[in-house]
Parts: structure tokens; C-alpha cells; sequence
């Protein structure tokens, strides 16, 4: 179906479409018992020894992404710091993110992070 001349359906030719067998694979072993599913490299992750390979050789300055300025917040700057990049697997963690995440709606993240604790008693 094309609307404005811009077609809505997948190509075959588009490289971004997965194929039906992958799709059925990711879906099964998501729905596989937690004790046969892989675990992911990332489970394995250690902050502090992240921490040490973000750290800038030459100065010693911890590196961080482009949207963390020098103007930036000291809660933003910590949040960066601290969970930025790291997974989470608690199913509170993840849904406090969520939560806070909803938030975005009405304020900004800086805002979101100093309210965080209100925002723990809330829920």
C-alpha cells in the first residue's frame, strides 16, 4: 500500500528485513526455560575494570560521550558515571527505569535523576 508515492511494505531486496528462520530463533529462546538460555557476554560485565578503559591515557580524564558537557549537571554526570552502558537484569532496576523513563514526559532527565528518590517512594 503506498501513501504519498512512499511505499509501506518490506523489499525483498531490503537489508534490514530478517529472515522468517531468525526471527523464529530469537523468538524460542526467549521463550526457553531461563536455566537452557544463553547467557550473554555482557552478564559478565565488571564497572570498575570498564571504568579503567574509559580512562584516557594521556591525561587521565574518564571519557565520556559527547552529550556530557562541562555545563552538564553533577546528577547527570554521575548518572553517566555509574549506570551509563551498564545492563540491568533485576526486574526492579528495570522497572524503575521504566518508570523513570515515563517521566521524560513532563521533565527533563537532569530534573528525573534529582527526583529519583521521590520516584522510589512512589512506586
Amino acid at each position: 500500500m503506498a501513501r504519498d508515492g512512499i511505499s509501506l511494505s518490506v523489499q525483498a531486496t531490503d537489508s534490514s528485513a530478517v529472515p522468517l528462520e531468525q526471527k523464529i530463533s530469537l523468538a524460542l529462546r526467549l521463550i526457553s526455560p531461563l536455566e537452557r538460555r544463553e547467557v550473554p557476554a555482557a552478564r559478565n560485565f565488571q564497572p570498575q575494570q570498564q571504568q579503567q578503559q574509559n580512562q584516557d591515557s594521556n591525561d587521565g580524564e574518564l571519557k565520556r560521550c559527547n552529550w556530557i558537557t562541562k555545563n552538564s549537571d553533577k546528577v547527570y554526570v554521575a548518572f553517566h558515571d555509574e549506570c551509563w552502558g551498564v545492563p540491568v537484569y533485576d526486574d526492579n532496576q528495570l522497572f524503575e527505569l521504566l518508570a523513570l523513563s515515563g517521566m521524560l514526559m513532563d521533565y527533563n532527565w537532569t530534573e528525573i535523576l534529582k527526583r529519583k528518590e521521590v520516584f522510589r517512594e512512589a512506586f
